[in-house]
């Protein structure tokens, strides 16, 4: 069985910190592109951590906000309800991530008004693209479908809809080997934590 980074780290001196970083490679050049992933891990530490601690039932918020590219925001949180179902804690990284994504396409637009950027550089700003890899989260958010399980969903989880409406945010499905805030949420595989790695850093 594999173990993940947490029980079984590699030995410091194989991942020679001083010659790796971050690989930047803009792309896109024509527009500003805002890209945002978002992840959760459901109840993560249950089990793990004593019963007796609170935050051993939260989960745990993960998102990258990059762009044309290159990321701007990392971000691992745990979140402050407590989700009941895998469906809510994605729902709500996803929501509580474009809280911040949304005021920077909104500065990035009035930027673009306000100072003279070559258009040769860019000449409009796009759409926020969220990525999601869970079904229910996704179903939720671009078909604005309220039933029966998920109708009590706190109202401010559901703040970004006249966003998707009218254009300025396209939620988009993604595959759970390409979620990039895969490794912000758990612990991983090496060769699953390495592959994520190589998604937003290059190396």
């Amino acid at each position: 069985m594999l173990k993940s980074c947490e029980e079984n780290p590699p030995p410091l001196s194989s991942w020679h910190f001083s010659t790796k970083g971050i690989t930047f490679k803009p792309m896109n050049k024509s527009s500003f592109q805002l890209d945002l992933y978002a992840d959760a891990d459901f109840a993560g530490r249950h089990g793990a951590d004593p019963l007796s601690d609170r935050n051993s039932a939260r989960s745990r918020t993960g998102y990258i906000i990059s762009l044309n590219g290159c990321p701007l925001i990392w971000r691992s949180v745990l979140q402050q309800n407590c989700s009941q179902s895998t469906g809510e804690a994605e729902y709500c990284a996803l929501s509580e991530s474009l809280r911040q994504a949304i005021p920077i396409r909104n500065i990035l637009s009035e930027l673009k008004t306000i100072v003279n950027v070559p258009l040769a550089f860019t000449d409009h700003v796009g759409p926020i693209r969220a990525w999601e890899d869970n079904s229910a989260a996704l179903s939720l958010a671009t078909n604005h479908r309220l039933t029966a399980r998920n109708r009590w969903y706190n109202v401010k989880f559901h703040f970004f809809w006249s966003n998707v409406d009218d254009g300025t945010v396209i939620i988009k499905k993604v595959e759970s080997s390409k979620q990039k805030a895969d490794y912000l949420t758990k612990g991983l595989s090496i060769e699953v934590f390495q592959a994520c790695r190589e998604l937003n850093q290059g190396w």
